[in-house]
């Protein structure tokens, strides 16, 4: 699956599921799994009509422990990928994400994605369920790495890696070692980037509370069109740098922490930096773990929770 093609099965997704809320009908699982799932699988390049390469509703442990994976894809009998689907209409949730790793964990598969047929998490056991992917169908394509926060989308310049990844799940293309080993790359990545984004808070904290000289004159030059400030200045500029740093950031956390409330498809943004009481409205373009909620020319994100459905 190449970014092409993507592209139109996302278009494909989006119609399907405007359909599906248009008309009038409840969406379950078993709509999901027929009318957006399966057409995933069959563009990764595999044959969903062939039992011996994608057989739904696959058994796994047994006993007590025992439970069937939506979709299994098969590799000389044995499972190298499962499938766990929920309905359309629901987020995805840790209490599904947990039936999916045991289900993973019974089959001894190492590859398992889960999904309502708008976004598909995929997670790689190595040696713990780690989330590799997430794939994003409603309004513009998204194909994210969640474990580095310099996530790149279809929409940027820079998606061609994660698309790659992504190809790596196809027919085609499916190798169980070398996922593995990319997703132990993206691990070791995740912890350097976190260490050096602690580093970079520590930072930001200390210019916070006492503005490092170099900080101040660049402020400064930025405001006197190039020209330095003598030495006299610098405690007055020293001081403003701060207060305005300080005030930046007070703002941007109220506008971060502002209400959102839903009614349909229209959602109302009650922005707390603002004194008017008046709010913002936009459009939710998914449902699932972050709702991108478009509001003008902007792009917020929140998280459901936030989300307070109202009277219509």
């Amino acid at each position: 699956m190449n970014l092409e093609e993507l592209k139109t099965h996302a278009a494909s997704t989006e119609l399907k599921f405007d359909e599906l809320k248009n008309d009038g009908q409840e969406t379950n699982e078993q709509v999901t799994k027929n009318t957006l799932v399966m057409p995933f699988i069959r563009d990764l390049g595999y044959d969903v009509e062939d039992a011996a390469e994608v057989f739904p509703e696959f058994s796994v442990g047994a006993g007590e422990k025992r439970g069937k994976a939506d979709y299994a894809v098969l590799r000389g009998g044995k499972p190298i990928m499962l499938f766990e689907c929920k309905d359309v209409a629901k987020k995805l949730s840790h209490t599904e994400r947990n039936q999916l790793f045991t289900y993973l964990n019974l089959a001894g598969a190492d590859v398992g994605i889960l999904t309502n047929g708008i976004v598909y998490e995929v997670f790689v056991i190595c040696p713990e369920p780690f989330l590799f992917l997430e794939v994003d169908l409603y309004g513009d394509p998204a194909v994210r790495i969640p474990e580095l926060s310099s996530e790149t989308t279809l929409a940027t310049s820079s998606a061609t890696a994660p698309m790659v990844l992504l190809e790596l799940f196809t027919k085609q293309s499916f190798d169980n070692e070398q996922i593995k080993e990319k997703a132990r790359k993206i691990g070791v990545a995740s912890i350097q980037e976190r260490k050096r984004i602690k580093t970079m808070k520590g930072m930001l904290s200390r210019q916070l509370e006492s503005p490092a000289v170099d900080f101040v004159e660049w402020i400064a030059r930025k405001l006197h069109r190039g020209k330095s400030i003598s030495a006299t200045k610098f405690p007055e500029f020293a001081e403003l740098s701060k207060t305005a740093f300080k005030e930046f950031i007070k703002e941007v956390s109220s506008e971060q922490a502002g209400e959102v409330f839903v009614k349909g498809d229209k959602v109302r943004i009650k922005d707390t930096a603002r004194t008017d009481g008046r709010g913002k409205e936009g459009i939710v373009k998914s449902t699932n773990v972050n709702v991108s909620v478009q509001v003008g020319d902007d792009t917020k994100y929140v998280s459901p929770d936030n989300l307070e459905k109202m009277e219509t």
